[in-house]
């Protein structure tokens, strides 16, 4: 998770407990990214009006994410260390009313182009290819969180 400046955030806009994201879960398609999937389960498109947004490249990178969201009217706000760090120490800024969306290191260190996977977290669960499960929170314990976006839209309210 990158730095960032401390910066005061008012974390309950940003709340999304509307959102059911069960209701879209459907299988893995073959050859899809877990970004493009990420984002076609966040926003109902098709692979094909995401992928009409970003350049066909290996792994997408979370500006790329934030573009493409921005783009279907989504709202997203980084979390950075800093401005988490604005808030008093006993205010739980971030909580389960919150989508997340995740850019988590899977790869080994020694490797030059360490794997990344996007996750989607929303409600105590955790969504990666469609597939979701009780999030763990050992599991981001023990895969470091490169980016992390808070995305939103007031349909979510």
């Amino acid at each position: 998770m990158i730095e960032g400046k401390l910066q005061s955030v008012i974390w309950k806009r940003y709340e999304s407990r509307n959102l059911d994201l069960h209701h879209h879960t459907q299988s893995r398609k073959p050859g899809n990214s877990c970004a493009t999937n990420a984002l076609m389960l966040l926003t109902g498109k098709s692979k094909k009006q995401i992928e009409a947004l970003s350049p066909r490249t290996d792994a997408m990178s979370t500006t790329r994410m934030q573009i493409i969201l921005n783009h279907f009217g989504y709202s997203t706000k980084t979390i950075t260390k800093g401005n988490l760090r604005s808030n008093f120490w006993s205010n739980n800024s971030i909580n389960r009313y919150h989508c997340l969306l995740l850019n988590v290191c899977l790869g080994m260190d020694e490797d030059p182009m360490p794997e990344h996977s996007a996750f989607v977290i929303h409600r105590g669960y955790s969504w990666h290819n469609f597939q979701y499960e009780a999030l763990d929170p050992y599991f981001l314990l023990s895969k470091p969180i490169q980016d992390c976006l808070i995305v939103h839209t007031p349909k979510w309210r």
